[in-house]
């Protein structure tokens, strides 16, 4: 729908989404985290690093090379904060147990 005007849409500035402002950062993970840690590292919410990056799904990150979006002036000191609170991860949990609900499927498992 681009120009917008062509298609009948007359949008104010006013009226329009604000841009996101974001930094981006790579990070190295050697196990599976869950992306509240990445959340609590960057000084936000669970909801705001979802916002920005859609391409996260469910609540768990992979390991390997990332690139995740965070809000503005968080990005100073996120790799030694994710990497200290992943040790402090690893250290108190063994496994990661779940409980088979109602309506779950091996593909929402997964």
């Amino acid at each position: 729908m681009s120009p917008p005007e062509a298609y009948g849409f007359a949008i104010d500035a006013g009226q329009q989404y604000k841009p996101q402002v974001f930094e981006s950062v790579e990070v190295d993970l050697f196990k599976e985290i869950p992306i509240q840690l990445i959340a609590k590292a960057s000084h936000t919410h669970f909801k705001t690093i979802k916002d920005l990056n859609p391409h996260l799904r469910g609540h768990y990150v992979r390991s390997g090379r990332l690139r995740v979006n965070l809000p503005a002036g968080s990005a100073k000191g996120f790799k030694s904060r994710v990497k200290k609170l992943v040790d402090q991860l690893s250290s108190s949990l063994q496994q990661r147990i779940y409980v088979v609900q109602n309506g779950d499927s091996l593909s929402t498992i997964a």
